[in-house]
């Protein structure tokens, strides 16, 4: 009898497992337009584009908070919910922070089918020449450390002692951001969701590292990563590709 029950429970589990997948499947969202038909959407009437927005007020959400101007499309209002607070997206012409690279193809997507532009990890993500002053932050553990466990201030990988306060840079972005090894920096996360992100007190290091991209230490560098910059499907927090700027800063007394 018990064996009987328990063939019983297997089988309705196994259909509850389908029946969630078949009603994911079936009410995943899918794009309206591929790629292939990318040429076909081009060269559209901006008048009637100017119309819609004007008609849908897009402004009203997508206008960025504290200030008049109602083309200044940054996002970044806050939407309380029963569900947690969303913030608005930033839908400027911006090719970092908003959605100067989308095709139309993209923009078609998102109005008509909820669709946005994929922002998996594997995407290039070669920061734009109009935008050289962001560049890539990868969080890393020391040897010296068990996750967010941390037992000393040594990293003998790397050859850093004493302080986990550190940026490792190349000497290029050193050279090109007028620092010098050694001085402190402040590091502000580069998206304009209304929300300010900033540590400081990290010493630069010059180190081998491709240009673009420097690296600092987790925990410490956990106050940059917004909570809903990760890959698309996995929910992996996004924490080796941060958008950040260096700004140099005061020698602490």
């Amino acid at each position: 009898m018990r064996r009987r029950w328990s063939v019983i429970l297997l089988l309705l589990g196994v259909l509850g497992a389908t029946g969630i997948a078949a009603i994911w499947v079936i009410t995943k969202p899918r794009p309206a337009f591929s790629r292939d038909a990318e040429a076909a959407l081009r060269g559209g009437d901006p008048a009637r584009g100017e119309l819609i927005f004007a008609a849908g007020d897009c402004a009203s959400c997508h206008a960025s908070p504290g200030q008049s101007d109602r083309l200044q499309l940054g996002g970044g209002m806050a939407l309380a919910s029963a569900y947690g607070t969303f913030r608005v997206p930033n839908i400027s012409t911006d090719p970092v922070d908003g959605i100067g690279r989308w095709e139309t193809a993209d923009l078609a997507n998102a109005l008509l089918s909820g669709v946005s532009v994929a922002k998996s990890l594997a995407e290039d993500i070669d920061t734009p020449e109009e935008a050289r002053d962001v560049v890539q932050l990868i969080t890393l553990r020391s040897n010296g450390q068990f996750n967010t466990t941390i037992y000393n201030y040594d990293d003998r990988f790397r050859g850093i002692y004493g302080s986990r306060h550190v940026v490792l840079m190349h000497q290029n972005d050193i050279n090109r951001f007028g620092l010098k090894e050694g001085e402190l920096v402040a590091l502000n996360t580069a998206v304009d969701d209304g929300v300010e992100r900033k540590v400081d007190g990290f010493r630069v290091v010059a180190y081998d590292i491709p240009e673009g991209c420097i690296a600092g230490y987790y925990p410490e560098c956990n106050p940059l990563l917004p909570l809903w910059h990760h890959e698309e499907k996995s929910k992996t927090p996004a924490a080796k590709s941060i958008p950040v700027r260096v700004q140099r800063q005061m020698e602490r007394a």
